[in-house]
């Protein structure tokens, strides 16, 4: 009786020692292959966090497997990923889904919009949703319009209305376009041709 116990203790432990032997062989997991942290990426799946934390263009810095919570990284146009407070990256919450913390929500950057004003909307978690709310930017709030600067819009100087071409924000001012009066300082037929003809 007392062999019969012992070859059954020492086929049992043979039987998980041939399963753990077995989960050895597997292949190696993809968060631990790829670029390290800080190294130059131009896609997510090149780094070992598949977090690739653009800065311009396809251009960015592979993020850390391990994140602050609170983080958020820039996907190609906008915030893509936020790290949750188990200190790993998520995919953001898009407007309208279902969030716990500001942080967790999309957040338009202009990233590469020259054209794109970010400030105008405020991204949050509200009653537990992502939220845009459209917001009074600084010209609004004075009762004007804001355009595009007459030298921005017309880089060639001529009145050919050529845009910069810069890879920057535009230049924008704050002015009283359509009012029916062509201010010189700021308006043009490029940037308000409602007032300037």
């Amino acid at each position: 009786m007392k062999n019969s116990n012992f070859i059954c203790r020492i086929s049992f432990l043979a039987i998980i020692f041939l399963f753990t032997l077995a989960g050895c062989g597997r292949p190696v997991t993809p968060a631990s292959e790829g670029k390290s942290a800080g190294q130059d990426c131009g896609a997510n799946s090149e780094c070992a966090s598949r977090v690739c934390n653009f800065m311009k263009q396809d251009i960015g810095r592979c993020a850390p497997l391990k994140c602050k919570t609170g983080q958020q990284a820039s996907g190609l146009s906008d915030i893509a990923f936020f790290c949750g407070r188990d200190s790993k990256w998520q995919a953001i919450r898009q407007v309208g889904e279902k969030c716990s913390f500001n942080y967790e929500c999309f957040k338009a950057t202009g990233k590469d919009c020259p054209t794109c004003h970010p400030g105008d909307y405020k991204y949050y978690c509200k009653e537990g949703f992502c939220v845009a709310e459209k917001q009074l930017n600084a010209c609004e709030e004075q009762g004007l319009k804001r355009i595009v600067s007459k030298e921005d819009a017309d880089s060639q100087n001529d009145g050919s209305c050529v845009p910069s071409m810069a890879q920057r924000p535009e230049i924008t001012v704050c002015a009283p376009c359509g009012n029916g009066v062509c201010d010189a300082e700021l308006e043009s037929k490029c940037n308000c041709p409602e007032d300037c003809k």
